[in-house]
């Protein structure tokens, strides 16, 4: 069944392509077809004595329908194969070619000849108008026609394209609002295969900024390690970047290091972020620079009271620096950590701070991270009836931002909230929602928070042995 699934998928659910596919079946499994249709799809064909050469073959349909086409319809179509996911009219004209009219008229042409498919994304519908993909077969047979002149020099456009669309999306402090976000998710296989044709044959720092955005929107969406990856293969392999940008990438890595539970790689490039702002004289990176270094030793290592003056340090830094959304983590980190250091008294005006920061800057992940604040506040003083709905809230909060984790850990306090209050059945679904969640994101230490929050469930259900087996596993 997973190699029939496999070959739909991959023909794009082309009835005469499923149909030629399925006559191999005398011959192949399903596994050994689906192992073949590698290089092969465009020319499946059947043994059939059909007099006309649309049926006999997949190849043969496909050149039928092309013939219909005009040069220009062909050629449009050769060069849209450069796009390895799907893209809007807006981004063929910027790609492919300039004339607006006669591009518009030829995608409908296509689309209506079906050689190109319209996604079901009615977000997208909204934004820009449809999005188109080329189906698999389509684009065997059609990149054939594209000369290398010319495949490089789309290619060189396409890459450009997608860097210039993401580095409009940031600022210097390489910050993104939720729909930034969600066009990365949306355009993820554009971004990556454009990264890497610059990576290789454009690096530089256009380049750099290009990984910095594209890092810092993995990591908050969830690709821990692809994020990783990416800003520590930018920062070794580009030796011309400036200080403060360099330090940037190595701020940015940080985070999903210490989430993904390795605390010394994060220290060691907020080491290299400090050396940076130093070398650099970037008071704003440096004050970012603080704030994440205390965060790392309270959650990284788990020393509250070391964390405390650190955050005292970066609070001083960011207000020296006027940067109020680092200003707002620092002041954030610091009510975590003295509720769990047991001296809650004082934490309500931290949180009624940033609540009137927010309202002159506003910004959707910092009230995520303000409602689980809030949340951890309620459980600090016993107020157990309103820390799900809180935590709810800041859940809704961090999807809007786009934050995954932020969204993750708020699930985990909803769950904790409904686990207090002895509703068993809404505390396991949140949990085990948190859990897979973080597994999913590879983020380790809210897998551990997840999982001791299903110890307790099966605990109080009077099942030990599993309550004693997911203590382990949080440990």
């Amino acid at each position: 069944l997973q190699a029939i699934v496999e070959i739909c998928r991959r023909v794009d659910g082309i009835p005469l392509a499923l149909e030629l596919a399925a006559s191999r079946t005398a011959t192949f499994s399903p596994r050994q077809i689906a192992e073949r249709l590698d290089d092969q799809i465009a020319s499946l064909t059947t043994g059939s004595s059909i007099h006309d050469p649309r049926y006999r073959s997949l190849d043969g349909a496909v050149a039928w329908s092309d013939a219909l086409l005009s040069q220009a319809q062909r050629d449009l179509l050769a060069q849209l194969t450069v796009f390895p996911g799907g893209f809007d009219s807006e981004t063929a004209l910027a790609v492919c070619r300039s004339d607006t009219t006669d591009m518009l008229a030829d995608l409908k042409h296509l689309t209506d000849a079906s050689m190109l498919d319209v996604e079901a994304d009615p977000l997208a519908n909204r934004s820009h108008g449809p999005r188109f993909r080329i189906l698999q077969v389509i684009r065997s047979h059609a990149s054939e026609r594209l000369d290398p002149v010319t495949r490089s020099e789309i290619r060189r456009r396409h890459a450009r394209h997608f860097r210039n669309v993401a580095v409009a999306m940031s600022d210097a402090d390489v910050t993104l609002d939720g729909h930034a976000i969600e066009r990365v998710r949306r355009d993820d296989a554009n971004f990556r295969d454009a990264y890497e044709w610059l990576a290789q044959n454009e690096p530089g720092s256009a380049t750099f900024e290009f990984a910095l955005v594209l890092g810092n929107a993995w990591y908050l969406s969830g690709d821990l390690a692809g994020s990783v990856r990416m800003l520590e293969d930018a920062t070794n392999s580009s030796s011309d970047i400036e200080w403060s940008r360099r330090g940037r990438g190595h701020l940015i890595a940080a985070w999903p290091l210490l989430l993904s539970g390795e605390p010394e790689r994060a220290s060691h490039h907020l080491d290299e972020a400090q050396r940076c702002a130093a070398s650099s004289n970037d008071p704003r990176l440096a004050a970012a620079a603080a704030t994440a270094r205390a965060h790392s030793v309270f959650l990284g290592i788990g020393d509250i009271e070391q964390a405390v003056p650190l955050y005292e340090a970066a609070l001083a830094a960011c207000a020296s620096a006027d940067v109020p959304t680092e200003y707002m983590t620092a002041r954030l980190g610091m009510g975590q950590a003295v509720i769990l250091a047991d001296r809650p008294d004082g934490v309500a005006a931290m949180l009624d701070e940033v609540e009137a920061i927010l309202r002159h800057h506003p910004d959707e992940g910092q009230r995520a991270h303000l409602c689980l604040d809030r949340a951890l506040l309620a459980w600090a003083t016993d107020d157990i009836d309103s820390i799900a709905s809180v935590a709810e809230a800041g859940r809704r909060h961090a999807e809007a931002a786009g934050n995954a984790a932020w969204a993750q850990i708020n699930l985990v306090a909803a769950g904790y909230g409904s686990l207090l209050c002895g509703d068993l059945p809404d505390a396991e679904i949140a949990l085990l929602r948190a859990a897979r969640w973080a597994i999913d994101e590879d983020n380790a230490m809210q897998l551990g928070v997840a999982l001791e929050g299903l110890a307790a469930v099966a605990a109080l259900r009077g099942a030990a042995v599993s309550a004693a087996r997911l203590h382990g596993a949080a440990e």
